[in-house]
């Protein structure tokens, strides 16, 4: 894979940054503030564990789209052996507390598309073993947006990643306000052909506030729809560098095949 005229190797890593010669590729909350899961109810954390007396572990992020049915970006589902067990836990404030509601995933699918070197199609669905309890409090599904946002677009991210390039991850829910940048903009710093159809770009021009490791797969909500998954960029919340989304408009009708031929 090719950016910004690098040749990159491409290294992925149980959760989602992906380096670059040390130069991280982040699949990527930095510079936001702490909220209440009531402000985002259709965000869910993915848990993973390896082995039977090993504990869950927050991995990535995941949106409600039904009460059985997440949606989470292809990277998060890949390499996951039988070994490997998973569930979502809704209506939760802490990325590893016992607070929300847990439900085991029984089934995953990733998107036949997505490419591990350009990371196109960075789209998955988990179905649970159970349906969640949907409210209006803190548990709640999201409906995707019908076309991609317009450039300048004020657009929230939300999850518990870390809150630096070089920092940690956060105990508590965080999110973060980032106007959508055209895909033309975008592919001026990234490239020509690394920015597709099926991605949309999001971030300050100085950065600062921006999802970062293990917020990936996480929302990208406009107007109280979905329009995008966390996927990657160059660093976290860096000066100049807008992050990458996966584009959900541009997956809806692979979703709905997907939903329906799992009914």
């Amino acid at each position: 894979m090719l950016r910004n005229l690098n040749a990159i190797f491409v290294l992925s890593l149980l959760g989602s940054p992906l380096l670059s010669f040390g130069i991280p590729i982040e699949s990527r909350i930095v510079g936001g503030n702490v909220v209440d899961i009531s402000k985002h109810p259709y965000l869910a954390s993915l848990r993973i564990k390896s082995c039977q007396n090993c504990p869950y572990v927050h991995k990535c992020g995941a949106s409600i789209y039904t009460d059985k049915v997440l949606i989470t970006g292809a990277q998060c589902l890949l390499n996951l052996d039988n070994r490997w067990r998973m569930m979502i836990v809704a209506g939760a404030n802490t990325r590893t507390g016992a607070d929300g509601v847990q439900i085991p995933v029984v089934k995953n699918v990733t998107h036949s598309g997505y490419n591990f070197w350009t990371i196109d199609n960075d789209i998955g669905l988990v179905f649970l073993e159970h349906p969640l309890p949907l409210n209006e409090n803190d548990i709640n599904s999201i409906a995707i947006a019908e076309n991609p946002p317009h450039a300048g677009k004020p657009a929230t991210v939300s999850g518990w990643g870390w809150n630096a390039e070089d920092g940690g991850p956060t105990y508590f829910l965080q999110d973060a306000i980032v106007p959508i940048v055209s895909n033309a903009d975008c592919e001026k710093v990234y490239g020509v052909g690394e920015v597709t159809e099926n991605m949309i770009c999001a971030g300050l021009r100085k950065g600062g506030k921006d999802g970062c490791q293990e917020d990936t797969g996480g929302p990208l909500v406009v107007d109280d729809e979905l329009v995008g998954l966390v996927s990657w960029g160059r660093g976290c919340a860096r000066e100049g560098y807008p992050s990458v989304y996966t584009s959900v408009p541009a997956h809806k009708k692979w979703i709905d095949q997907k939903i329906k031929g799992m009914s």
